[in-house]
C-alpha cells in the first residue's frame, strides 16, 4: 500500500496542535487585474508560492479586467509577501472591511 506525503495543510495542523508555529490569520483583500495580468493564473501561482490558503469570496472577470475579493489565510508575514508578490506581477491590492464581502 503507498501511502500518500503529508499536504501544507496537513503539515499546518499537526504544528497547531504541537504550538510551533504562529498563529494563522485571515485577511480580505480586493484584487484589480488588468491588461496582461487578467489572463495569467496569479491567484493559483501565489499559493504554489507561498504557503496560504486562498478563497474567492466575489468576482467579476472579463477578458480586460478583473476585480476579485480574495481571503487568504496563513501567518501574517507568508499573507505580506503573497501580496508583495501579486503588487509586483501588475496587481491593484486593498484591504477590505470583512463586512462589504460577507455573504
Amino acid at each position: 500500500m503507498k501511502l500518500r506525503s503529508p499536504s501544507r495543510l496537513d503539515n499546518r495542523a499537526a504544528a497547531r496542535l504541537t504550538g510551533s508555529l504562529m498563529a494563522l490569520e485571515t485577511q480580505r483583500f480586493w484584487l484589480t487585474f488588468d491588461g496582461e495580468s487578467s489572463r495569467k493564473p496569479l491567484i493559483w501561482e501565489m499559493s504554489k508560492k507561498f504557503e496560504v490558503v486562498f478563497n474567492i469570496r466575489n468576482a467579476s472577470v472579463t477578458p480586460t479586467i478583473g476585480i476579485i475579493a480574495l481571503e487568504l489565510e496563513g501567518e501574517r508575514n507568508e499573507i505580506k509577501k503573497a501580496v508583495a508578490w501579486l503588487e509586483t506581477n501588475d496587481v491593484q491590492v486593498e484591504p477590505v472591511e470583512i463586512n462589504t464581502i460577507e455573504g
